[in-house]
């Protein structure tokens, strides 16, 4: 059955009720909703929404998140939909996962963010205010506190409510433990005025740096050229050169992304067919000595574009041909309705990443949440495990070599 939550429009304190009982704010109603079933029902609402969002995301859009479930959820995995309405207008959706996995060798059932099955950064849909959204279906969750024991919210971004003292304070009042832990860093570049205007502020040392690998690159190639796939009907062949190119890189040797489970390649096909139809993907391929020796795939939701992967020929790697295609992609941005071009996330501030850093300015960061609703069994363990942690962090500190000076970001554009 769907547990409802009303908020009292009088004010947004943190409340306990039973599953029969409603908490309330300003006529939004919220439901959970169990079972895959329930995409069909609610696939048209939801891209609305996402539609109207204020700053959408490919990784919150339904064709996304649903290509992502139908292809690598596991059969011990459930789908959750926290359901948000304002009278029958859905206007905020969290979609989720319930899994039945350990934690500190122990069985518990973990929820965590659909979108993240392949996603980055996904957060919640919703036309409300962001913290009201986060608000309600947070509570929603609490409220079903019984049929979970690890909420983990990863890739939230900061300054999001659940990450909040008043979000924090709510999930203490339900007897839920929380912990934040920094997740990603990502590059971000606001899509404004000329591409010749951004380009000279870049600092001396990056444009000369292009400019030569550019340079080198056309007399290594003089074939050089760049072909961009966006339609349906085309899209899986591009794809399929562009995995031949990671095929040949560091990635497929060493097993992450793409080649760390072979249904993320026929994700990543079902994905780019169904998004081209609503003219929301493309490939990328840079083509010289008659083979591709770079390629991108791009993702866009309303004036948002993702940069969702990348790879290059390692036989061309001095010529940084992955730096030069992205920034070719980029530079036909300018001038167009998008406002942003977003590098997604990675696992080290954009600082360390000096071929990126030297293009994307700004830096986003995201983290993680986890909620635990541990049973008396597991709190000893659990506190045990924080002592050994404490002991072992505090010893690493003491023994630890001096910190390398940061690399300057603009001297090198090496992919």
């Amino acid at each position: 059955m769907p547990t409802t939550l009303h908020l009292p429009a009088s004010g947004l304190a943190p409340l306990l009720v039973s599953p029969q009982v409603s908490a309330q704010a300003g006529g939004c109603t919220a439901t959970l909703l169990v079972g895959a079933q329930h995409f069909e029902a609610l696939h048209a609402q939801w891209q609305a929404a996402v539609e109207r969002m204020a700053r959408p995301s490919v990784f919150l859009a339904p064709d996304f998140v649903e290509t992502a479930w139908r292809c690598l959820h596991h059969e011990r995995e459930e789908a959750w939909f926290v359901v948000l309405r304002e009278a029958d207008q859905l206007v905020g959706l969290l979609p989720l996962v319930a899994e039945s996995t350990r934690y500190l060798g122990l069985p518990v059932r973990r929820l965590y963010h659909m979108g993240l099955l392949a996603g980055d950064r996904p957060g919640i849909v919703t036309t409300l205010d962001p913290d009201l959204a986060w608000r309600l279906a947070l509570q929603t969750l609490l409220e079903v506190r019984s049929r979970w024991q690890l909420l983990d919210l990863q890739e939230i971004d900061e300054g999001a409510w659940p990450l909040s003292p008043a979000g924090q304070a709510l999930c203490r009042a339900a007897g839920v433990r929380t912990e934040i832990h920094p997740a990603t860093w990502a590059g971000t570049l606001p899509i404004q005025g000329r591409w010749e205007d951004y380009f000279q502020a870049r600092s001396g040392p990056t444009r000369q740096s292009f400019r030569r690998a550019e340079r080198q690159l056309e007399k290594a190639c003089p074939d050089l050229r760049i072909e961009v796939i966006d339609d349906a009907a085309g899209i899986d062949a591009a794809c399929t050169r562009y995995l031949a190119i990671e095929a040949r890189s560091w990635k497929a040797r060493a097993g992450v992304e793409l080649w760390s489970d072979p249904r993320k390649q026929v994700f990543l096909r079902e994905m780019l067919v169904t998004l081209a139809r609503r003219g929301s993907a493309s490939v990328w391929l840079l083509r010289g000595h008659g083979r591709d020796i770079a390629g991108l795939v791009r993702l866009r939701q309303g004036p948002v574009m993702f940069e969702r992967h990348w790879a290059y020929d390692p036989d061309f790697h001095k010529y940084s041909p992955g730096t030069y295609l992205r920034m070719m992609a980029v530079r036909q941005l300018f001038g167009s309705d998008c406002v942003e071009s977003d590098a997604l996330g990675m696992d080290e501030p954009l600082a360390q990443r000096r071929a990126l850093a030297s293009w994307y300015p700004v830096e986003r960061r995201t983290y993680r949440l986890q909620g635990l609703n541990l049973p008396a069994y597991h709190e000893g363990l659990y506190r045990l495990s924080r002592l050994v942690k404490g002991a072992r962090d505090a010893w690493r500190k003491r023994h630890a070599a001096p910190a390398p000076a940061v690399p300057n970001p603009d001297a090198a554009t090496a992919d």
